[in-house]
């Protein structure tokens, strides 16, 4: 018996074919006992309503059939979801117009939004309303059919184009588009505020007063099928690239502003068959080549050498039947013996019957004793000699929510995830181990988004 024995994946679905239960066992090793996960859909047609629950959320509906899915949608007749509701990123409601476009939502946290859309179904404009706040138009698109001179429009490619986007990042201009669709030419202006929110108004010209003088002009040079054979860039540096007869990348230079003589930057690619790198050299020298496995094409191993013939890394992979990596191993490491351990360049990784990741297992240097959000580690060890064996160890609840992992090497410590019972959020434990499940909610926003970060 193995750890995926008796480990199916069962989906059961209705007479319409819709899923409506799906069950999975997990263990985390051959001596464990399975335990069944099931995952729940229904589809209520008198109500127009779908509801989803995760394998913690069902045990709960079952226990009270009053218990909050952990995603509740209403549809339209149409089929598109009007009210979504998730107990992680709470509610939205959203109309569409007669086409199937997104015309006004709103959120958990009260921001409103709304959407224009021309005579030709493309969206044209965009306004946002944060709750407390005054209404803006927060982006805007102008097409070349609208904007640019019949001329232009013609000669560029420009028709049915989205040539001007006003957002909260500034102005971006297309001015000239391949008949592949390539974008040959392009200028980037930011906004003269660039922590405010802009309020686009509908007049260009008073647009222009939001923005930067100037702009940023970079353009491509594209071959026939749409890949750039020369960048230039704002400031006038130029990457150049070169393709095979498959259209695949094998060559790049760069030719700074103002230099004569150009940068080799990718040297030579060379490709097996079937389109995988099985050699690459770089432009100063180092050359990197890569073996797979016959069988599935996963890559094998990695050997790495520099100019001078020193080798830099030499990895060797290994999977389980189903693609988990388990394994990697560094033959440029030696074995090392310090404080009565043997150490080499292996990692090893192993997986539950529903492959999540439940330890890792390598090597660390001796002085790595800072415990985790401390502060930043030491970056260059004291003695590149001295090094120690870890295991990080992961646990996950029925629904995939991390709830705690161990690290047990240098300096061993645990850290527990606090989840809540209504939902997946979750918050690292505090120092003194105070937070519980009912705290949970107070680290995010109304729509799911943590408020802090641990410390």
């Amino acid at each position: 018996m193995t750890l995926s024995t008796a480990t199916p994946v069962i989906t059961s679905c209705d007479n319409r074919g819709i899923t409506v239960r799906t069950l999975n066992w997990n263990r985390e090793s051959d001596q464990h006992p399975l335990r069944l996960l099931l995952s729940h859909s229904q589809l209520e047609v008198s109500s127009r309503t779908t509801l989803d629950r995760d394998p913690r959320r069902f045990i709960a509906w079952q226990k009270n059939n009053t218990a909050v899915p952990n995603l509740h949608n209403r549809l339209s007749l149409a089929g598109q979801i009007l009210k979504r509701d998730s107990t992680d990123s709470g509610w939205q409601v959203m109309l569409f117009n007669a086409e199937g476009g997104v015309a006004w939502g709103i959120d958990a946290r009260g921001t409103i939004q709304t959407h224009a859309w021309d005579a030709l179904g493309r969206p044209v404009s965009g306004t946002e309303q944060a709750a407390g706040d005054t209404l803006r138009t927060a982006w805007r698109k102008e097409y070349g059919d609208a904007v640019a001179s019949s001329e232009d429009a013609y000669r560029n490619n420009l028709r049915g184009v989205c040539v001007r986007q006003y957002d909260d990042g500034g102005l971006l201009s297309i001015n000239a588009i391949a008949l592949s669709g390539a974008v040959l030419q392009q200028t980037k202006r930011f906004l003269n505020d660039a922590e405010g929110k802009p309020d686009w108004p509908e007049n260009d010209t008073a647009c222009d007063a939001l923005l930067e003088a100037g702009g940023f002009v970079s353009t491509t040079v594209a071959n026939a099928a749409g890949a750039p054979i020369s960048c230039t860039d704002a400031q006038n540096n130029i990457v150049a690239a070169f393709y095979n007869v498959s259209g695949n990348i094998c060559r790049q230079t760069l030719k700074l502003a103002g230099q004569t003589t150009s940068l080799t930057l990718l040297e030579r690619i060379t490709c097996n068959p079937v389109g995988l790198i099985a050699e690459e050299i770089i432009g100063n020298g180092l050359t990197t080549t890569y073996s797979y496995e016959p069988e599935t094409l996963r890559l094998h191993n990695l050997h790495a050498v520099r100019s001078d013939s020193s080798v830099l890394q030499d990895l060797t992979y290994g999977y389980d039947r189903v693609g988990n990596r388990t394994s990697i191993t560094d033959s440029t490491v030696s074995t090392r013996y310090y404080q009565n351990q043997s150490t080499s360049g292996d990692r090893i990784f192993t997986y539950d019957a529903l492959y999540q990741l439940i330890s890792a297992c390598g090597r660390e240097n001796a002085s790595n004793t800072q415990v985790p959000y401390a502060e930043l580690p030491t970056l260059i060890p004291t003695d590149s000699n001295q090094t120690l064996s870890y295991t990080r160890s992961y646990q996950y609840d029925d629904s995939g929510n991390l709830s705690s992992f161990s690290h047990l090497g240098a300096a061993s410590f645990t850290r527990t995830m606090v989840i809540s019972t209504q939902s997946n959020r979750s918050l690292l434990q505090n120092g003194s181990n105070s937070l519980t499940a009912d705290d949970t909610d107070a680290g995010f926003d109304p729509c799911g988004n943590l408020r802090g970060l641990p410390t």
